[in-house]
């Protein structure tokens, strides 16, 4: 049995999202025969506006469970002992969805909370002029049924809010952001909204009945053919550039929002998570992660709301291709923060190692939507598509086939993390004066002085690199991006290993030569290798340009040997120059941004 804390992704999540994790854990064990309590499910994390509302949707779960299992319906005077502190709650969903006299035998009748498959079209429900036949689709928040107009006889596709009457204010205000966006479009590549409503306290959304499967379904059952995918792909790529035309990102774009008609036409829907790129929409905080990880950039992925432009749609859409060529998304885990961990630091596994019929020309479109990077992303969903199209007529595509020379230039320039980074610019700049300044400190003590002065040095060096980040503190200690986590975790191995490489020569001299003297610069060697090591695991978390600084410091060990009586003063300046390289990107990035901030703000 899982308590909030330990349900996958539970910190990561917004509000709305935190609830939902929670109540389908809740629901899972429930239907792997275990006995939940919902006591269980509510954590001291939440806050005090959050814990009623998951209360709520916990109850609202356990009497559904109860009523389709045929076990005894509770009392709502059980209820109201069990959370005494919150009767207040259990009263409104017992008013909300239970008949006058408490008795819950017909619960979820007279409101759309429960799933109406095939075996409930004996008791259609209605909204509005429309009459629910069956549920066709359900999401995090809302719920889908097909539905027929009581006067028109025309099929619709109704969409309502997951938790019925009990939805909070957050939900409501997203649920018409989706049909404000949605009502702004008119393109044959998107679903288009009939009419939004309320009725009954039940808010609902009215669009066209799509008469065929999504991607998703089809992609299950075997990947499509790549001359099929990029015609889809294309059809998608043209609707969404209508949308972003209209200032209109949709942040959710994967195969299960993506219908296919019996004609074949790919049409858009679900903009339940669109952004109007021309409001600054409260609806999504900084640093809340909204979407599907396995299909969204890093820049979604990291919470880095302010970030998101049409490139976004563009990774989306290019994780779809992914997707339709080879069966499986570009990035999936066991839980929810290793796939946004997948996507924030590694590469999808190579296209044509996965299906080698892909065509090389298909495989760097997609490559080029999926790049890390926004700026070596396609512009626009119409470049995208324009090259979707002469790849359909034979024609070369725009992207450039990569040889081995072009990948290694590409891992090169990759980065990675720089937003989570930025505010580490000073601090870097603070270690490679100290770096270099203990190194030069180093090389004018006499070798043969004893190991007291080098000590000493190393020691001061040590304090100053702690007071630099006690100083720093406030810019760093905000910083929880896993793979900042990970950075720490490589600096201090490559800390740790150098101390204890050190600390090794000592006793091994102590035991086999105690009567000659130490020499310093014997360790400079091993402190090469492994800072070639470090910078070369840092090229494929961070930097791409870390690589070479990798290989470089691999370069210098092998010819240390003959300049050894300048190992000091040549560690000093490829430490202190790779560190201030690495600082002053951090710096012009911070700058980019800080202007960039304040164009906004005079705009």
């Amino acid at each position: 049995m899982k308590s909030p804390d330990e349900v996958p992704g539970f910190d990561e999540q917004s509000i709305n999202d935190r609830i939902d994790l929670v109540c389908d854990a809740f629901e899972k064990a429930w239907l792997g025969g275990e006995q939940p309590r919902i006591e269980d499910y509510l954590s001291a994390k939440l806050s005090a506006d959050e814990r009623p509302r998951l209360l709520r949707e916990l109850l609202i779960a356990e009497l559904e469970l109860r009523r389709k299992t045929d076990k005894a319906l509770p009392s709502s005077d059980e209820y109201r002992k069990r959370f005494p502190e919150a009767v207040s709650v259990v009263e409104e969903v017992f008013q909300s969805v239970a008949k006058p006299d408490g008795d819950v035998a017909e619960l979820f009748a007279p409101t759309i909370l429960t799933g109406m498959g095939s075996a409930d079209a004996g008791r259609h429900s209605k909204v509005g002029d429309y009459e629910l036949l069956h549920e066709i689709a359900r999401g995090g928040m809302g719920v889908v049924y097909k539905a027929r107009h009581t006067k028109l006889g025309r099929l619709a596709a109704v969409k309502l809010i997951r938790s019925g009457d009990l939805a909070g204010e957050e939900e409501v205000r997203r649920f018409y952001a989706e049909a404000e966006a949605a009502s702004q479009l008119d393109h044959p590549g998107i679903v288009p909204l009939f009419e939004a409503g309320q009725e009954n306290g039940q808010h609902y959304l009215a669009m066209a009945f799509v008469d065929g499967p999504s991607l998703w379904q089809k992609v299950k059952e075997q990947p499509l053919e790549p001359r099929e995918a990029a015609r889809v792909m294309q059809q998608v790529a043209e609707a969404v550039q209508h949308a972003h035309e209209r200032g209109i990102i949709h942040r959710d774009l994967k195969p299960q929002n993506i219908l296919m008609t019996s004609t074949g036409q790919a049409r858009v829907t679900d903009f339940g998570l669109a952004k109007q790129m021309a409001t600054d929409s409260s609806l999504t905080a900084t640093g809340q992660v909204m979407g599907t990880p396995s299909y969204m950039p890093p820049e979604q992925a990291s919470g880095s709301v302010k970030e998101l432009d049409q490139r976004a749609d563009v990774y989306s859409l290019g994780a779809t291709l992914y997707c339709l060529l080879t069966g499986r998304p570009p990035f999936q885990a066991a839980t929810l923060t290793e796939t946004l961990r997948q996507v924030a630091e590694q590469d999808p596994v190579s296209l044509r190692l996965l299906n080698s019929s892909i065509p090389v020309e298909l495989e760097a479109i997609c490559s080029k939507c999926l790049a890390k990077s926004r700026e070596h992303r396609y512009g626009s969903c119409r470049e995208l598509g324009e090259d979707l199209e002469r790849f359909l007529k034979g024609e070369p595509v725009s992207v450039s086939i990569l040889n081995w020379s072009g990948k290694l230039r590409r891992a090169v320039q990759r980065n990675r993390d720089d937003v989570h980074l930025r505010t580490y610019s000073v601090m870097l700049a603070w270690f490679a004066a100290i770096v270099l300044l203990a190194e030069v400190v180093i090389q004018c003590l006499d070798r043969k002085t004893g190991m007291t002065p080098y000590l000493i040095t190393r020691a001061v060096q040590l304090l100053s690199f702690v007071l630099v980040v006690i100083r720093f503190r406030r810019d760093i200690i905000g910083v929880g991006h896993p793979a900042i986590s990970q950075m720490w975790g490589l600096w201090l191995g490559f800390f740790v290993a150098c101390h204890i490489d050190v600390w090794a020569r000592l006793q091994q001299h102590w035991i086999l030569l105690p009567d000659r003297p130490i020499d310093q610069y014997t360790c400079y060697p091993t402190f090469f290798v492994l800072s070639g090591f470090l910078f070369v695991a840092l090229g494929r978390q961070y930097w791409g340009m870390c690589y070479v600084f990798g290989v470089g410091f691999f370069s210098v060990a092998i010819v240390l040997p003959w300049l050894a009586d300048w190992s000091p003063i040549i560690f000093g300046t490829a430490w202190g120059g790779t560190l201030a390289a690495i600082s002053w990107r951090l710096r012009t990035f911070l700058a980019a941004e800080r202007d960039e901030s304040f164009q906004s703000s005079v705009g």
